[in-house]
């Protein structure tokens, strides 16, 4: 709500709060007007409607391995109607894998994904398969450095 008076938003606010309807939320942006309430609102209604739906680094590395990561994705499309793993999802969870060495499993991933999460396999390979990839390719670099002696520094830009 913004700095609005005779709209009757209060009055549907305290009618809201004593029927102890769940799963809703009410904010006064009193610095606000009929307007300028759009953007903030908007962004604070997605905020709160999708609270939990995106797991960062940290709680990802809270899982003990990809049965638990993927179990919560397939939580979350029961949760949130659509839900799928979006490029930057699908990079944190790759990222995941390879920080926990999970990597020998990736065959083992895609097939569940492609089972249980189809619609976002495509994302969930194209992560998984590049970062695969673009570590055999750093590992190979890596070995032909230490192969030929590259200076210290060199071998410190390639990392």
């Amino acid at each position: 709500m913004a700095n609005e008076k005779g709209m009757g938003v209060k009055r549907l606010n305290k009618k809201l709060s004593q029927l102890k309807v769940s799963n809703w939320q009410f904010k006064h942006y009193p610095n606000e007007n009929h307007f300028s309430t759009a953007l903030p609102a908007i962004q604070d209604g997605l905020a709160f409607l999708f609270k939990g739906f995106y797991l960062d680094s940290y709680q990802l590395s809270a899982h003990q391995d990809y049965q638990e990561v993927l179990a919560d994705f397939i939580n979350k499309k029961q949760s949130y109607n659509g839900f799928r793993v979006e490029w930057l999802q699908a990079y944190k969870f790759s990222k995941y894998i390879f920080g926990s060495k999970q990597t020998k499993d990736i065959d083992d991933i895609l097939a569940q994904v492609k089972q249980q999460l189809p619609d976002s396999l495509v994302m969930i390979t194209n992560y998984l398969k590049g970062l695969n990839a673009t570590k055999q390719h750093q590992d190979k670099a890596m070995s032909l450095a230490n192969k030929y002696q590259l200076p210290m520094w060199q071998t410190w830009e390639m990392k």
